[in-house]
């Protein structure tokens, strides 16, 4: 039988939200600071069980059931073998339309540049287009 990951009430978003180690929660996910990844995954490794981190953090496992305590602890593992960077480097909608907008206007102005310095017939120019495709 599979697992199915329940969604945190209004209550339990709001208590999360309250805890210092919560990076951001919504009804669905919840993301911890990159600080705490770092504290857990060194006491984990320590033979700490993930339970007990969670707990000394203010965090109660149960509110975040057995699937997202494992999966935390996996994916975590997981970021260390590949590395070890435990940041979050995922983006708004707002960040990534800033973004969009950023790359737009520096191709807008590498096109001009280019015809300023007669260089507009070269062929294989990567970033003379708009990102998403129109010229």
């Amino acid at each position: 039988m599979a697992r199915v990951r329940s969604t945190f009430t209004p209550e339990q978003m709001a208590t999360l939200s309250a805890i210092p180690v919560v990076a951001k929660v919504s009804d669905k996910t919840i993301r911890f600071t990159e600080g705490f990844k770092e504290d857990f995954y060194e006491r984990y490794n320590k033979g700490e069980r993930p339970e007990e981190i969670f707990r000394s953090a203010g965090v109660d496992p149960a509110m975040l059931g057995e699937l997202r305590v494992q999966g935390f602890t996996q994916n975590l593992v997981r970021k260390a073998d590949e590395g070890g960077d435990f940041s979050d480097r995922r983006f708004t909608k707002h960040e990534l339309a800033v973004l969009r907008s950023k790359v737009v206007s520096l191709a807008e102005r590498l096109t001009r540049l280019e015809k300023a310095m007669g260089l507009e017939e070269l062929p294989g120019k990567p970033f003379s287009r708009d990102p998403q495709g129109a010229q």
